[in-house]
């Protein structure tokens, strides 16, 4: 396991935090996990001592006599087997518990009948329910299988008798799709970030909310730093002492988010700026014009004037002079 995986982990196994998680991104905000009632579990499936699989996050939380499994499995990949994967890993428990009834019900001798004796289980008797989220926040949109049925291969004939064969849903959470309302702990930050860490701007405000009003554990910092897939975060949040990490971090945020912002910025003012040298005719060539665009751009972010000649790109005769008063002869 890598140190990202670690952190997640880690991140994921303090139980407030894992129920918080459910209860926001799966049942709306409801509280359907009391961390007081939910302890981890053993993340190491067997089958018969043979088959293995180890699961990121596995909890059990109590209700009222009976218990439910909650388990998390994090991917920044997608992976295109996930759905047969986690119900693999769902069956394996599920057998986990029949083997364990077996196993108690010889022990006492209690079977009645045939049935009972065939199954290993009493009748009426049930088995606790098993949850497995999959948190996918990876750059690239999910285009993986979302039911086992999307991962069979049917022959034309029985695709009309598709739905006699056994289907599985797979629980996807992205980051995209929740709402960052319904966590109560610093999910909520974590969740809102990944929503914004496309829009400078945007991010660059909530960013230094946070710095104000919702600080980060240190911990809630690693977990945002690998969840942004951003090493150089990872790398200033571990080094540095835990009372002035949340500085650090915020303080490195805010530079990215500016300086991609500006990077965006003359990227478009380029682009336009192209687009309106052209309708000119000023230039002899397309390449030239781009050329000269580009080096008129760069003069005016050097002079923080950008913004005032996109203001004015559908004026021709004011890139006319523009290009006259920030290029010099030689470079045109």
């Amino acid at each position: 396991m890598g140190k990202k995986d670690e952190i997640l982990n880690s991140y994921f196994s303090d139980a407030d935090r894992f129920c918080d998680f459910f209860n926001g991104a799966v049942f709306g905000g409801q509280q359907m996990l009391d961390p007081k009632n939910t302890v981890s579990r053993e993340t190491v499936s067997r089958t018969g001592g043979i088959l293995r699989r180890q699961r990121d996050v596995y909890m059990q939380t109590e209700y009222r006599g009976s218990y439910v499994l909650y388990a998390v499995e994090n991917q920044t990949a997608v992976h295109y087997g996930m759905v047969a994967r986690t119900m693999l890993m769902d069956a394996m428990e599920y057998n986990r518990q029949l083997e364990e009834k077996r196993r108690e019900h010889r022990k006492r001798r209690d079977l009645k009948g045939s049935a009972e004796y065939l199954s290993g289980l009493a009748q009426g008797e049930l088995l606790a329910p098993v949850m497995t989220a999959v948190f996918y926040y990876g750059e690239k949109p999910w285009d993986g299988s979302r039911r086992l049925r999307e991962l069979l291969d049917f022959p034309p004939e029985l695709i009309a008798y598709r739905e006699y064969f056994p289907d599985y849903p797979l629980l996807l959470i992205e980051p995209g799709q929740v709402e960052p309302g319904n966590f109560q702990t610093e999910w909520r930050t974590l969740m809102r970030m990944l929503q914004l860490k496309d829009n400078p701007e945007e991010f660059l405000a909530y960013v230094k909310q946070i710095g104000k009003e919702e600080p980060l554990s240190r911990e809630g910092l690693l977990t945002a730093a690998v969840l942004l897939e951003d090493d150089r975060l990872l790398e200033r949040v571990t080094e540095e002492e835990e009372e002035k990490s949340m500085c650090t971090a915020i303080d490195y945020l805010c530079e990215k988010a500016e300086s991609k912002g500006r990077e965006e910025g003359i990227q478009k003012g380029l682009e336009r700026g192209i687009e309106k040298g052209l309708q000119t005719g000023r230039r002899e060539g397309a390449e030239q014009s781009r050329r000269e665009m580009l080096e008129l751009v760069r003069q005016l972010a050097k002079a923080n004037r950008l913004e005032e000649f996109l203001g004015e790109q559908d004026n021709l005769e004011r890139i006319d002079w523009w290009m006259q008063t920030y290029c010099k002869p030689e470079e045109r």
